[in-house]
């Protein structure tokens, strides 16, 4: 009496197949997880970015008088004397709120925020040829040739103070 059975070569066929399968789903695995991590980290940047250009243009919006030394600095006063920089080094780009107005240290900065431009990133600032504009441009590294510019960001200093004094007066 013959019982149905499997022969030790189909055994270790399926075995050797299933092995294989295992593996490959594994290493899909793995990879599609290395990408969600990098799509987070791209995300994480693009807001840090965001945040920066709207920040920057509130501020400028917000300034009566803005002073760029060098092209990795730019220092703005608000109307009420309160002090403003936004500092590039490497690839963060640091905003620091200081004091100047009534019952603050100068000396002590009352809000320092830190923006994240990502691997190979840098910004610059500059004042346009018109007075009241003043600009930040981020680049950020490329896999192949130059730096590529992420966001571009114009504002017109003191465009609020304006608009707040002509809506006061009569």
């Amino acid at each position: 009496m013959k019982r149905p059975a499997f022969t030790l070569i189909e055994l270790v066929l399926t075995m050797t197949v299933g092995s294989s399968l295992m593996v490959l789903s594994i290493g899909l695995l793995q990879q599609s997880m290395r990408l969600a991590t990098l799509a987070r980290h791209r995300a994480e940047t693009h807001r840090a970015l965001d945040r920066l250009a709207s920040e920057f243009r509130h501020d400028l919006h917000r300034a009566v008088q803005c002073s760029i030394e060098q092209p990795n600095r730019i220092d703005l006063v608000m109307g009420d004397s309160t002090e403003v920089s936004y500092i590039a080094q490497s690839n963060v780009v640091t905003r620091e709120q200081g004091g100047g107005g009534e019952a603050q240290d100068a000396s002590q900065p009352l809000r320092r925020e830190s923006y994240d431009l990502g691997e190979g990133g840098s910004a610059t600032f500059e004042k346009s040829d018109r007075a009241d504009l003043a600009s930040m441009t981020i680049s950020t590294a490329s896999v192949a040739g130059p730096p590529r510019t992420d966001r571009h960001v114009t504002a017109a200093v003191g465009r609020l103070t304006r608009l707040e004094s002509t809506e006061a007066s009569p």
